[in-house]
């Protein structure tokens, strides 16, 4: 499988750099415990990282991205099922979701993903590098395989 994709960006999005009250570790032990929705996770986690693998294969952008965030979301939806709820997302969280959906219906080809916190890693192409930049100045950028 081919793991090299020249031009893959990797954008960090800080929105909250503290400490989080619950910790990932504890978040997951509840989730487990307490969210019916979770379940399902193991088998959703488990097709999503075939359909990653077949993306990065075969360098299919929109298919990456697409998963990713999805995979985000629904893992977001699982800890929102537990109880107490668990809710990492910040206000700007949200707001910088919706604006990478009004720029992806706008052409921008960008998607999001997330770990269990508040702050968003971008994905998207070199070649609209300049426009998301623009978009997000304040944004760090990863290219893990170097520029094309």
């Amino acid at each position: 499988m081919q793991s090299d994709w020249p031009g893959l960006c990797i954008g960090l999005i800080k929105v909250d750099a503290s400490v989080k009250a619950t910790d990932s570790r504890s978040g997951m032990q509840r989730t487990v415990e307490t969210a019916h929705l979770y379940q399902s996770w193991p088998l959703q986690a488990a097709a999503d990282l075939q359909l990653l693998k077949q993306a990065i294969a075969e360098q299919n952008f929109e298919s990456l991205g697409r998963t990713a965030e999805h995979n985000a979301l629904s893992m977001h939806a699982t800890m929102l099922a537990s109880w107490p709820p668990l809710v990492y997302w910040q206000p700007d969280s949200l707001k910088m979701m919706h604006k990478i959906w009004k720029l992806r219906q706008d052409g921008l080809p960008i998607y999001f993903t997330m770990d269990a916190g508040p702050n968003l890693k971008l994905l998207f192409e070199s070649g609209t590098l300049a426009e998301v930049m623009r978009q997000f100045p304040d944004m760090e950028v990863i290219q893990p395989f170097g520029d094309v």
